[in-house]
């Protein structure tokens, strides 16, 4: 579903689920919503400051991109987020900390992360519209 498309914008909802079945021969109400909850796409935040629809494997390659970038050392994103480069890692521990017993809700997993005193300051980016930066 997803797959050929590359990245799909997934907010508002019902025009993520538009934009897919806009672009397929045969499509049915509700299967944006189906593919997400068996699985077979993602909701990740991954480009530009919004969250998209991708497949679990483009999901990963493109993260593993943006990761090589090392944005987190930028001055940008220490003066937006208020972390250093090497608090990054703690975050990223944080977050497998709280996902290891299974997905959560974004807002499952900002309020397990920002449970944590040092990442109290971090609620916004767990937001639906993160403007914060």
């Amino acid at each position: 579903m997803c797959g050929r498309l590359g990245a799909v914008p997934a907010l508002p909802a019902a025009a993520a689920e538009l934009a897919v079945c806009a672009r397929r021969e045969r499509s049915r109400l509700g299967e944006v919503a189906r593919a997400l909850a068996e699985g077979r796409i993602i909701k990740t935040f991954a480009f530009r400051g919004a969250t998209h629809l991708v497949t679990p494997e483009d999901g990963g390659a493109y993260l593993a991109l943006r990761a090589a970038s090392r944005m987190w050392e930028l001055p940008s994103w220490q003066s937006c987020y208020g972390l250093t480069p090497s608090d990054w890692p703690l975050l990223r521990g944080a977050v497998r900390e709280a996902l290891a017993g299974g997905p959560m809700t974004r807002d499952e997993l900002g309020a397990a992360v920002t449970a944590q005193p040092r990442f109290r300051h971090l609620g916004f980016a767990f937001a639906d519209r993160p403007g914060r930066c």
